[in-house]
């Protein structure tokens, strides 16, 4: 059993028995409410202002749909919504899932 790391809302552990399906990006949102200030000394609040994003994706594990989430850090680049994506997933309970953008 290999143990896949998921980095979201806070950090888990998800372990998975090398299921790999594939999925889909269905939206990409920005976290207007979390300002990430890359500047030590700024002119207004926008100045040097950045912003992290949540993507979103489905994917399909026996014929059930699923969804998930991925946290996106302010310095890496979203995926475009309709990107399609490998999704990790543990065998007996597909909604644990790891997942690398």
């Amino acid at each position: 059993m290999s143990i896949l790391r998921m980095l979201g809302f806070g950090e888990k552990k998800v372990f998975a028995q090398n299921i790999s399906v594939p999925g889909c990006i269905t939206a990409v949102k920005k976290c207007w409410w979390l300002k990430v200030n890359t500047k030590p000394v700024r002119h207004d609040m926008w100045d040097g202002a950045k912003f992290p994003h949540i993507a979103e994706f489905t994917y399909e594990v026996d014929g059930k749909a699923y969804t998930g989430k991925r946290w996106i850090s302010y310095d890496d680049v979203p995926p475009a919504v309709g990107k399609a994506i490998r999704v990790y997933c543990d065998r007996i309970d597909p909604a644990k899932y790891a997942v690398k953008l």
